[in-house]
């Protein structure tokens, strides 16, 4: 694209317009678009996940920058009818500040206003956006013909700060990307300013945000062999050779023909990985799939040379307001087009994946938040809209795709050829209503909780449609069980409809305190909606079991859970019949208690319910244990009978009082039994069973 409007004007048709070429003659540009994988890892932050390119390059009169014009808007002045260079609206909706241009009011009567990139709040912005839409990582665009003007070079270095500072509060990663158009005397300035500007003045590789591979910084360098670039294969293998001997991790971006350009190859063969533009090499999905044989040949040549391979991904093509052409030249059909790049590189089992571009709104790349319709346009002046194709969606539909091409890509979901990324995401949305969960909980037993949920959205929830409730800080935990909570199967929540999920947790064994937090999500499509307030839920490990719920236990009498006369808790196990076996249950995970209990203090309690003890005879026992059975590492108790009464007795048992068979752990207890024999129907109960100290 073009540079600047006032400086080395030849120098500046040069980078807008000799770019990587391709059927369209579309160019890669100044503002070529990096997408680079996420990384959750200090050490791999690239391969394997889903990088963005950002450009960075927008000013506007008044934004307090250093070069304090209209940049990359216009080619010179105010924006204003006739007078722009670039092709999509954005929706600035969630930026505090908008600058005026000379646009007539949009669609829906709001002044027409642009952003600055230098703002620091509109990078916060853009880093939250790829923070929330589940994007890995940032490829920062620095132009190096840039640099020898001093006003944008500290352009430059001010939006590489800040970007550092939003990576950081946002726990993104971000790597530097040169691009070499138009940069004649790069070979010596590139060594030149990374080593007195991005490793010395910017300090940006001891950044804990800054993306590292294998351990290593990353680097990407692009415009290696293509056309109009400058430099040759001995420029090019130095500065790759100079850059891995500063111990950086190498990415080099080159043209979609590179592996039959043997010019090149010495050069893109010393890199660590190769990133191949092919923005405009295809226009549709069936161009998407001839392609994809070329790119399952250049991940095979990777594979042969010990190199990564980054296959570019973009959601359509369009420069009719500044370079002519036709409006919406490669359409993105409404994500299809998108979608399809995405699908193509899982389906060629390719890891990692570049998106071009973030904010390049100069060529209608841009995956950033957009304009859906002309109401968000101005009225007197044609600008691309995400309509286009006869589909509304909303303007932050391509962040949504791209997050969910990304989950696709690391095999976060299966194989989906048709995108499961709803248009307009107010299909799907919901607000917090109420929720009933208590604040203590025992180690390893279960607990009931209440949460209700409103839909208002514009779709039904139904289990049919994969609607849940799913677990939140951290995001898809399993603390509590399970990580998702069903809607029930013949279920259907309309919307402005409340649904009260109700359902029996596991705590987990260890005590402490736990976070307990939901929202909704439709299974492979997005998350949405409110999270519930959240409550932390103190687990203590002194508890065998409250006896609310009938999960795991056994008897040889008829099971049931008695809401009405508990001890303790919502209720209590209650058994009915003549079998010995009152009440048993198998842990499926051991408890451990409270590591102030020990076989010389610890006392077993529970509360014991018979309706007639005149039913009850001799031979009747308490067990406890770790062995995972009845007589395997257990203590035993004789009940005397003639000390119970009818209704509610408190069983108290000292664990040293106890017949000991083999070795019982207390750290490992899974066992209970209470057995008695029987002259006929007897009702008994259990509540509030654990061990305490002496």
């Amino acid at each position: 694209m073009k540079i600047k409007n006032y400086l080395l004007f030849n120098v500046v048709l040069l980078i807008l317009f000799s770019s990587c070429s391709n059927d369209f003659g579309i160019e890669k540009k100044v503002e070529k678009e990096v997408f680079e994988l996420k990384s959750s890892s200090t050490s791999n932050d690239v391969v394997g996940k889903l990088t963005v390119g950002y450009q960075g390059w927008f000013a506007c009169q008044g934004d307090g920058s250093p070069v304090n014009q209209w940049v990359h808007w216009s080619s010179s002045g105010q924006p204003a009818p006739g007078n722009q260079t670039f092709e999509l609206w954005p929706d600035i909706r969630d930026y505090p500040n908008g600058y005026q241009t000379g646009y007539g009011n949009l669609g829906n009567g709001d002044p027409a206003k642009l952003y600055s990139s230098y703002d620091s709040e509109v990078i916060n912005t853009h880093v939250k956006w790829i923070s929330d839409y589940g994007i890995d990582c940032i490829a920062l665009q620095r132009f190096g013909v840039e640099l020898s003007v001093p006003s944008f070079k500290a352009q430059r270095d001010g939006v590489a700060l800040k970007m550092k500072n939003a990576a950081e509060g946002y726990g993104k990663k971000f790597y530097i990307m040169y691009d070499i158009s138009g940069w004649t005397n790069f070979q010596t300035e590139i060594k030149t300013d990374w080593t007195n500007a991005i490793i010395g003045d910017l300090n940006l590789i001891n950044s804990n945000a800054y993306a590292k591979q294998d351990g290593k910084p990353v680097v990407a360098i692009w415009g290696i062999g293509v056309s109009g670039r400058p430099g040759d294969v001995n420029s090019w293998l130095d500065i790759i050779n100079w850059f891995k001997n500063q111990s950086c991790y190498v990415i080099v971006g080159t043209h979609n023909n590179w592996r039959s350009d043997s010019s090149i190859l010495p050069a893109i063969n010393a890199a660590n990985m190769v990133s191949p533009w092919t923005v405009g090499v295809y226009s549709d999905n069936g161009g998407v799939d001839n392609y994809a044989t070329v790119m399952e040949a250049d991940k095979n040549y990777c594979n042969q040379y010990n190199m990564d391979y980054q296959p570019v991904v973009f959601p359509g093509f369009a420069w009719s307001n500044w370079n002519g052409g036709s409006r919406n030249q490669i359409p993105r059909m409404h994500g299809d087009f998108m979608w399809r790049q995405f699908a193509q590189v899982r389906n060629k089992g390719i890891p990692s994946a570049y998106v071009a571009m973030f904010d390049e709104y100069d060529e209608a790349t841009a995956i950033a938040k957009a304009a859906e319709d002309v109401l968000m346009t101005p009225s007197d002046q044609y600008f691309l809209t995400l309509d286009a194709d006869g589909i509304t969606v909303s303007s932050d539909f391509y962040l949504r795709l791209t997050g969910d091409g990304g989950r696709m890509i690391r095999n976060e979901m299966p194989l989906i050829w048709n995108h499961p990324t709803l248009h307009k995401n107010v299909n799907n949305n919901s607000i917090f209503v109420s929720q009933s969960v208590p604040t203590t909980v025992d180690g390893g037993q279960n607990f009931t909780a209440s949460i209700t949920i409103r839909n208002t959205g514009l779709t039904s929830w139904s289990a049919a449609d994969a609607y849940y409730l799913g677990s939140q800080n951290p995001h898809d935990n399993t603390i509590w069980g399970s990580n998702r909570i069903a809607l029930l199967s013949d279920e259907t929540v309309e919307p402005w409809q409340e649904k009260t999920f109700t359902f029996d947790f596991a705590a987990p064994n260890q005590r402490g305190t736990y976070n307990f937090q939901w929202r909704m999500l439709q299974e492979w499509v997005e998350w949405f909606g409110e999270t519930t307030s959240n409550v932390s839920i103190e687990v203590t490990s002194n508890y065998l079991d409250n006896c609310d719920g009938l999960n795991g236990w056994g008897s040889h009498n008829q099971l049931s859970v008695n809401r009405d006369v508990q001890q303790e808790g919502t209720g209590c196990i209650s058994a009915y019949g003549s079998g010995t076996d009152d009440f048993s249950k198998l842990y499926p995970n051991p408890l451990a208690l409270n590591s102030d209990i020990s076989q010389n203090n610890g006392v077993f309690q529970f509360w014991y319910y018979v309706s007639d003890v005149s039913m009850l005879s001799g031979n009747n026992q308490i067990e406890l244990g770790s062995g995972g059975g009845p007589d395997v590492d257990e203590f035993a108790w004789i009940i005397d009978v003639s000390s119970l009464t009818n209704g509610w007795n408190m069983i108290s048992k000292r664990l040293s009082d106890a017949y000991v068979i083999g070795h019982p752990n207390l750290k490992e207890i899974d066992w209970f039994r209470v057995y008695n024999f029987k002259s006929g129907n007897v009702t008994s109960m259990v509540d509030d069973m654990q061990v305490v100290k002496d």
